[in-house]
């Protein structure tokens, strides 16, 4: 009887060291799988910021973009009617130019006449 005592002290002693191992096991398990956790938790965080940011920085890009498109096309536009008045006027100029030859012209035209006559 002795004997089955201790060989039940024995089993006894070891499914407790078998039951606190497994304990073990498991908290390590918990510990693990709560780090990965969270670590997956910072990585899909960090993921989720660094669209969040590339979206807003597409976003200011394409508004940069209409920004520059439209103050181009107004300085071209103020550069297209600065040529038009600019060639306009240099138009008059000459019309007015041309004109004064022409009358200088004819009244030296009309003197000869005169002279002749």
């Amino acid at each position: 009887m002795a004997q089955w005592e201790n060989q039940r002290k024995n089993v006894d002693a070891i499914e407790s060291e078998w039951k606190d191992k497994l304990q073990s096991l498991e908290r390590s398990h918990e510990k693990a799988l709560a780090s990965w956790h969270k670590k997956y938790n910072s990585a899909k965080h960090t993921a989720a910021n660094y669209k969040r940011y590339a979206d807003d920085k597409e976003a200011h890009m394409l508004r940069e973009y209409d920004r520059l498109k439209s103050e181009y096309n107004a300085s071209l536009t103020k550069i297209e009617m600065r040529m038009k008045e600019a060639l306009e006027k240099r138009s008059r100029e000459m019309k007015n130019t041309t004109a004064g030859i022409e009358k200088r012209h004819e009244l030296g035209h009309d003197k000869e006449n005169r002279n002749n006559c």
